[in-house]
């Protein structure tokens, strides 16, 4: 299959959606297929002739986050030169857009993915009076295209109910070649000040208003005073790490972004993983943590609930339920026995995702269209 793939993220940007995108590209060439890319121009991934790089500049809510301004003619040509099989449009803003409108005035499929609840995250930093626009381009957007991919069922009937035509999983997978529970190490967490016997509950991603990490610090104040020898430790970055910094109470420990090893590290070294988000398209790292061993206590929202088996692999509150968020962190801190359990059940469950299964199927499904087959679910 010749793929032409478009995204306004892609690695070395750290995030969620540059991971996925980047093992199926991955995936896809090591069995043969030829994918063309276009992407932000990234200096590290220059001269490869597979890649259209579209000039960007930072975005200002986050600088790391480059904002494609691209001469769609000149992009559509390469796209053309290329003559694609199937166009997969991964991510709906600039790039996205411009695309689109030129694809459906061609005879090339277009597929798209639907990664980021752009309209909650409108609300945490604007208010809500965008998010009913929001709703609508995004509606209007991906039913231009034959096919959109969900990453978890609630984000499914979510999409469907607000009018999305056409859905379909495409889940998430996990490396547990790199994230698994032999990775703890006893000099990290002795390194980080902890002692034995000491509680270390994790939390990795973005620093991030719409991440809810406000109520994280409030909950992990209050269950310090109720559990002696807790810790929390926030790995990764963003615009409001300086904010939490400043604001933190005791027993916060921030070590910014971490990768590779040293991130697979710093996840089998905690006990379990505290995920406040509520809106998560999947959550990446709820996966990631399985994989690593570790106990989710999060909410009963978005795509979390996918991959955390209340009362198995984790402990779900409901939204808005503090009381219970905070009850059930300090559950896994008192219950040693159960956390051990819960271990067994997270690893268990994560070596059952394969991410070359789930690429397998998305394959498939890419055959499924180009077949003029129905949207499997």
């Amino acid at each position: 299959m010749r793929l032409t793939l478009i995204s306004e993220t892609f690695w070395p940007q750290t995030n969620g959606v540059s991971n996925v995108l980047g093992r199926l590209v991955d995936y896809a060439r090591a069995r043969g297929h030829q994918v063309q890319l276009i992407i932000p121009r990234y200096r590290e991934r220059q001269g490869n002739p597979d890649e259209v790089g579209v000039f960007s500049v930072p975005f200002p809510l986050y600088p790391e986050v480059r904002v494609p301004l691209l001469i769609p003619g000149r992009v559509w040509r390469r796209v053309v030169a290329f003559q694609p099989e199937l166009i997969h449009i991964a991510t709906e803003a600039t790039l996205g857009l411009a695309l689109l409108l030129k694809a459906r005035k061609s005879a090339f499929p277009v597929v798209s993915s639907y990664h980021t609840n752009f309209s909650q995250y409108v609300r945490h930093y604007y208010g809500g009076f965008l998010e009913g626009r929001i709703w609508q381009y995004l509606r209007w957007f991906h039913n231009q295209c034959l096919r959109t991919y969900a990453p978890s069922q609630m984000t499914l009937e979510e999409l469907t109910h607000r009018g999305f035509r056409n859905v379909e999983i495409f889940s998430r997978g996990a490396d547990t070649r790199l994230f698994n529970p032999r990775r703890r190490s006893p000099a990290l967490r002795q390194q980080l000040g902890l002692k034995e016997g000491d509680v270390l509950a994790a939390y990795v991603g973005r620093l991030a208003k719409e991440k809810n990490l406000p109520q994280l610090l409030r909950a992990f104040s209050r269950l310090r005073e109720r559990a002696s020898g807790v810790y929390l430790l926030l790995v990764g970055d963003g615009p409001i790490r300086g904010e939490l910094e400043r604001s933190k109470p005791p027993g916060v420990l921030c070590v910014g972004y971490k990768r590779g090893e040293e991130l697979a590290t710093h996840f089998a070294s905690a006990d379990f993983f505290w995920f406040p988000s509520l809106t998560e398209t999947f959550g990446n790292v709820v996966l990631e943590a399985l994989a690593s061993g570790l106990p989710v206590v999060g909410f009963r929202a978005g795509g979390v609930p996918h991959s955390v088996h209340d009362g198995d692999n984790g402990l779900l509150a409901e939204p808005g339920d503090e009381e219970a968020f905070l009850r059930h962190a300090e559950t896994l801190c008192r219950e040693p026995a159960l956390r051990r359990q819960m271990s067994e059940a997270a690893w268990t469950y994560a070596q059952s995702q394969t991410w070359e299964h789930i690429f397998e199927r998305l394959l498939e499904s890419y055959g499924r269209v180009l077949r003029g087959e129905p949207a499997g679910g």
